[in-house]
């Protein structure tokens, strides 16, 4: 049984070549407790032009996000 989405919304859409894209979206599913989530999931353009989710990505929750966010600051801190 598939999870039903009720809210979404884009924050932001990276495109990674070959007609893939990493997005980040604020997603609210029914029945799945915790609030919101930050999907950041990888998207693929199949035959028909139709934009499709992969299995690849993730859900965090809103606790999860100082984490992220330390680990993103500190790969800037060392990205050359």
């Amino acid at each position: 049984m598939a999870i039903k989405v009720i809210r979404e919304k884009l924050l932001a859409e990276i495109g990674s070549g070959r007609g893939r894209s990493v997005r980040i979206r604020l997603v609210e599913y029914d029945g799945v407790p915790g609030g919101p989530r930050l999907d950041i999931r990888q998207f693929y353009v199949d035959e028909r032009g139709q934009s499709l989710p992969t299995a690849k990505g993730c859900g965090l929750r809103a606790d999860a996000l100082p984490q992220l966010r330390a680990a993103l600051e500190e790969f800037e801190a060392k990205a050359p």
